[in-house]
């Protein structure tokens, strides 16, 4: 959906009686709602898979290409005799349903989806101690493996599907909610020294909310507004800030406007 950053993260959990648990997770960090950037400050991140059992451990995300809540990844398992087992999960994140589609056992997979999301490539080691790229068809529910898995190219690792093409995402919730770009905006002077004035024509009387932002897309300024219908005058004072180029944007509804400001 272009809203969501997939990683993996280390983790360890310090245990006062004894040895330190770890193990790596997968987070989920929603950056982009609403049409612009989430706040930094309170960063909205949840677990892929929570209440991992001791000695497991999940890494190597990867999203489907069409269905925007199917997320594939890596599962491995401590041995009590040491060494690790592998296998590659494919998880709807709507249904919290997950299907086991390839027992990779003597290596991570680094799982990614084909163009139309029937088919998972992934890496896995061969009879001779060599890696091997391999494909394995899934089922219609894209969680589901169907036959067996085939090579696809040998002696090679780490592959990564890329295509040219145009998309629908299955999901509505993708592409909902979000706002459209509207509002005409200029902004004078610019460059400015400090003071600045936005100019921007409103479609209706509204309540909205200034915000300038930095290139990151951290909030630095933000103020309730009050909007007529028609030409509107907003003061932006930049002088707290170093100088530098930013980023006002006027939010109002379901529509919003943006411009680039520099400081001098």
């Amino acid at each position: 959906s272009g809203q969501y950053l997939a990683y993996d993260a280390y983790t360890v959990i310090e245990n006062a009686d004894g040895e330190d648990l770890s193990h790596w997770d997968i987070g989920l960090l929603k950056f982009w709602d609403n049409g612009q950037f989430t706040p930094v400050d309170s960063p909205q991140i949840r677990k892929l898979i929570t209440g991992l059992p001791d000695h497991v451990g999940v890494a190597d995300p990867a999203f489907a290409k069409n269905n925007a809540n199917i997320i594939a990844f890596d599962y491995y398992t401590e041995l009590p005799g040491g060494g690790l087992e592998f296998r590659t999960y494919v998880a709807n994140t709507e249904t919290n349903k997950n299907g086991h589609v390839v027992n990779n056992s003597q290596e991570f997979g680094y799982p990614c989806f084909t163009t139309h999301d029937d088919q998972l490539l992934f890496m896995d080691r061969n009879l001779f101690g060599g890696l091997n790229l391999r494909i394995q068809k899934l089922k219609p529910n894209h969680i589901e493996p169907t036959g067996n898995p085939a090579n696809i190219v040998l002696g090679h690792k780490w592959g990564m599907w890329l295509n040219n093409s145009t998309r629908v995402l299955t999901s509505p919730s993708a592409t909902s909610n979000v706002q459209k770009e509207s509002l005409k905006m200029s902004v004078m002077p610019n460059p400015t020294i400090g003071h600045t004035t936005i100019k921007l024509t409103s479609p209706n009387v509204a309540m909205g909310q200034l915000r300038v932002l930095n290139t990151f897309g951290q909030v630095l300024q933000q103020k309730k507004i009050g909007l007529i219908s028609g030409e509107n005058m907003l003061e932006v004072n930049l002088s707290p800030l170093p100088s530098g180029t930013y980023i006002v944007r006027v939010n109002s509804g379901d529509i919003y406007g943006t411009a680039k400001l520099m400081k001098n």
